[in-house]
């Protein structure tokens, strides 16, 4: 079994710190007193029977094992620490966005906002693209009599929603079926990794973690388009800070030239000339008010979705590792005392050109407005060579 990173400075040493699986670190609960003594027991049985694989395992398995903790034994656990559960989550928060060190699932982050809370959120959702192809899969390979006798036993009051609980026992009955959808939909597996990697993690305003999903079904580009649109006033977000909100946190795949969100569901969503009134895929029409749907229409919007998100979150973790390293370099062994800082180099670039509403043209105009910020002195070295790798990484 892999070891969990326990903090920033052990996850900047993993290999590839991008696709790190922050789900590895649901066993760190066990060492927390206020669980039950029940629920310790139960992850340090489950440890051995259900080992965390790293990207070579069976990624779904993992997430649904993950899920499955939650729910049927209360171990209270997310990875994007908006329950305080993933101390490391809350520190990499802190780090890049001085998200305040104070207890709370609500703080303030002072480089966007010195007066708003805002708490953690997982950008792009598993569970509704798990849920869509679980029951595709079900439908076409089980007798309809042993689908609704599954089904009435865990959710006898017939839920057009599939629950975890449901879905984690169907994985056990169904494995074959499961190992024939991770073979035919690689990049749903990629998926089920990237959901809880850093890249896919980030700070949105008091109550838009769940006041999201309703309207939403937790897609990443539909929550965008709502805070590009009307705001959240009841977490203080006004529609003015929306190009900011983009730069803050490092958000520029999900929107074009003008900073219109880009829908999940396109086909030219990697194109640098995109524009949103030209596509005809669901989120699109959403979006412009031209009909459309919430949930995808055929198997190409999956399809779509599936290699769009994963190489938005792959792209945002590079840059969001590369920074992390830039705003260590001062105290790389990351010791927060109460003097701890990030470093001048990284406060600079932050302030220059990321709390700025400026629309900037994706990752290349970024690294070429940071360029700026950052001297070519020998002072400078090592953060040049660290721009120079993650700019290669993202855009080859």
């Amino acid at each position: 079994m892999l070891e969990c990173k326990k903090n920033v400075s052990e996850l900047l040493e993993d290999k590839e710190p991008h696709l790190y699986d922050f789900k590895r670190n649901q066993i760190l609960v066990s060492e927390r007193p206020k669980n039950h003594k029940r629920m310790i027991n139960k992850i340090k049985e489950l440890r051995n029977e259900f080992p965390y694989a790293n990207n070579e395992g069976r990624p779904m398995e993992n997430l649904l094992k993950c899920k499955y903790l939650i729910e049927e034994h209360g171990i209270i656990f997310d990875p994007d620490n908006s329950d305080e559960t993933c101390d490391l989550t809350g520190e990499i928060y802190n780090i890049l966005w001085g998200w305040s060190k104070e207890k709370g699932g609500f703080r303030i982050a002072s480089y966007f906002d010195e007066k708003m809370l805002l708490g953690g959120d997982t950008m792009n959702s598993v569970q509704t693209t798990l849920n869509l192809l679980i029951a595709k899969s079900h439908e076409m390979g089980k007798e309809s009599d042993r689908f609704k006798e599954y089904k009435d036993i865990v959710n006898p009051r017939g839920k057009q929603q599939i629950s975890k609980r449901y879905i984690f026992w169907l994985f056990r009955q169904c494995q074959k079926d499961f190992e024939k959808l991770e073979d035919r939909n690689v990049s749903f597996s990629d998926y089920c990794i990237y959901t809880h990697s850093i890249g896919n993690f980030c700070l949105v305003p008091a109550g838009f973690n769940g006041g999201r999903a309703a309207k939403t079904k937790d897609y990443w580009d539909l929550s965008l388009a709502i805070l590009k649109k009307e705001g959240y006033e009841n977490g203080g977000f006004e529609k003015d800070q929306f190009n900011k909100y983009i730069n803050t946190f490092f958000l520029w795949d999900y929107v074009d030239r003008e900073y219109n969100p880009k829908s999940l569901f396109s086909e030219n969503f990697y194109d640098e000339n995109y524009k949103r009134q030209n596509e005809n895929d669901s989120h699109s029409k959403y979006m412009e008010k031209e009909g459309g749907a919430r949930l995808p229409e055929n198997k190409e919007e999956v399809l779509f979705f599936l290699n769009n998100v994963n190489w938005a979150i792959k792209r945002r973790g590079i840059f969001m590792v590369a920074m992390l390293k830039i705003a260590l370099l001062d105290n790389p062994d990351c010791e927060q005392d109460e003097s701890w800082v990030t470093s001048d180099i990284y406060k600079k670039i932050m302030y220059k050109v990321f709390l700025s509403d400026k629309c900037y043209s994706g990752y290349n105009d970024v690294f070429n407005k940071i360029k700026n910020a950052v001297p070519e002195t020998q002072e400078n070295k090592e953060i040049r060579a660290i721009l120079r790798k993650a700019k290669y990484q993202i855009l080859n």
